[in-house]
């Protein structure tokens, strides 16, 4: 995995680097990155980068904050290049902004765009770092660490990484999640990507999941999905194997055994009594 390579890149600095480049096709790459934050940055043309469902449409000049233990997936279109810095939560000096990127608390803001503030001197940094990478001359790695540490803290100092607890109250966190339930409750979702979704840390996601739901993740979702499946039952005609891939179940006997568990009869049954 893509994950196993940019480790493979550390040494003994809190840093990776890596680079990649599209020519003349289309390139596709999934990537993972479970425990560092990641910095992508556009070299060159146009990279799409895909965060759980919504899709960042990056240009020369762009760049991103990517949350860690994320799962990410990166479209480069012909002719386009981009750098990815991984950096290691011991390169933020802020304890409290150090503390919320290990926990999830922390805002990223999206695409920073070539135009916005503070983006010109944070890619100079950032592209700087690269050429030193590049060349490996004696030092380099001091110096590719001074340029990354700056381009950090013009981050946070452009308000680009600011340290946020999320609202975990009913109208934060719980209103949320259950928006992106509702809009994706018929893909394959899990609680990696609902997490990703609202920029969290997975682990710290599940924490608050179950606080405020006194559930899992995949049994709340299915759940959701069963009652979704009732209503459509009552209200129409749709067949019941139609009616399981409809609310997001791939497995029909699966979705069968579950609703018979929550409800006490089968499909069917439920239909004729409705």
């Amino acid at each position: 995995m893509q994950s196993n390579r940019l480790r493979a890149l550390y040494t003994d600095m809190p840093f990776a680097i890596n680079r990649e480049r599209a020519s003349d096709g289309e390139r596709h790459l999934s990537l993972y990155q479970r425990r560092e934050m990641q910095i992508l940055t556009v070299t060159e043309g146009r990279v799409e980068l895909t965060v759980a469902s919504t899709v960042y449409s990056m240009y020369d000049g762009d760049l991103i904050i990517i949350p860690p233990d994320t799962a990410y997936s990166v479209r480069l279109l012909p002719h386009s290049a981009y750098n990815c810095i991984s950096l290691s939560t011991s390169l933020i000096l802020d304890g409290e902004l150090r503390h919320g990127l290990e926990n999830g608390a922390v805002n990223y803001g999206g695409v920073i765009h070539s135009s916005e503030a503070g983006a010109r001197d944070i890619n100079g940094n950032l592209r700087a770092a690269v050429a030193v990478y590049g060349e490996k001359k004696h030092g380099w790695q001091m110096s590719a660490l001074g340029h990354i540490s700056l381009a950090v803290s013009l981050l946070v100092g452009g308000g680009y990484l600011t340290a946020s607890e999320p609202d975990t109250g009913d109208n934060g966190f719980c209103a949320s999640v259950l928006a992106y339930i509702a809009e994706h409750y018929r893909e394959p979702i899990t609680s990696t990507t609902a997490a990703a979704a609202l920029y969290l840390n997975n682990s710290y996601f599940c924490r608050l999941f179950k606080k405020h739901f006194n559930s899992n993740f995949s049994d709340f979702l299915n759940g959701y999905r069963i009652e979704r499946a009732k209503q459509i039952l009552r209200d129409t005609s749709m067949s019941v194997a139609d009616i399981a891939a409809a609310t997001g179940f791939n497995s029909f006997s699966y979705f069968c055994k579950l609703f018979k568990a929550a409800t006490g009869m089968s499909p069917t049954d439920f239909r004729r009594g409705a």
